[in-house]
């Protein structure tokens, strides 16, 4: 999946593919997280938040499930 670089402390960049609503979000610290069921809506929402590390703690607070897909490198 493309990702695109964002201004964030804490996440470095974040790829969204709308025919599957999988999101990804790869952090400073090298991993990748995964989530799917994630509409336009809120993608939308996501890449216009003033910060998108408390955009997405918010959205982890509400009970969405992200997954790890790939670790930092050792």
């Amino acid at each position: 999946m493309r990702h695109t670089m964002v201004t964030s402390k804490a996440i470095r960049s974040m790829g969204y593919d709308p025919a599957t609503q999988t999101l990804e979000l790869r952090y400073t610290s090298g991993k990748t997280y995964r989530t799917t069921g994630f509409s336009p809506t809120q993608y939308a929402a996501l890449a216009a938040a003033p910060s998108i590390g408390k955009h997405v703690n918010a959205l982890k607070q509400a009970g969405m499930a992200f997954t790890l897909i790939e670790p930092a490198a050792a």
